[in-house]
């Protein structure tokens, strides 16, 4: 009954140990929001939710582009 009293183990650090390529540091907090056990640090909405990807679209799309050349 662990997953009642303790916090989801972290993306990135599930990634790491799989030896996965990175997480980005945005996506990690991401999930760790989404398996929060306190609701006050979970998105508010879906709405919310959908907010928050787009904008990590956003920055990702500024930063590396669509990936066209």
């Amino acid at each position: 009954m662990r997953h009642l009293t303790e916090e989801a183990p972290r993306v990135a650090a599930i990634a790491a140990s799989r030896r996965a390529a990175p997480i980005a540091a945005a996506i990690d907090e991401l999930g760790a929001s989404l398996l929060a056990k306190d609701p006050d640090l979970r998105p508010k909405s879906a709405e919310a939710l959908v907010e928050i990807i787009a904008s990590l679209r956003g920055e990702y799309m500024a930063n590396y582009g669509n990936g066209e050349e």
